[in-house]
């Protein structure tokens, strides 16, 4: 999913934090399990 959210448009690959992309987050909270922390993460690809 997060090479997916990578190859989408604004917002999917904008950087959040120094560094940090959405899909970064993105890929972080899906393997934690947990809620999304941005709701534009189900737009970039991760369910």
């Amino acid at each position: 999913m997060y090479v997916d959210c990578q190859s989408r448009p604004w917002p999917c690959s904008r950087f959040v934090d120094e560094g940090i992309t959405l899909c970064a987050i993105c890929q972080e909270n899906c393997l934690k399990g947990g809620d999304y922390k941005f709701r534009q993460c189900y737009s970039c690809g991760f369910y």
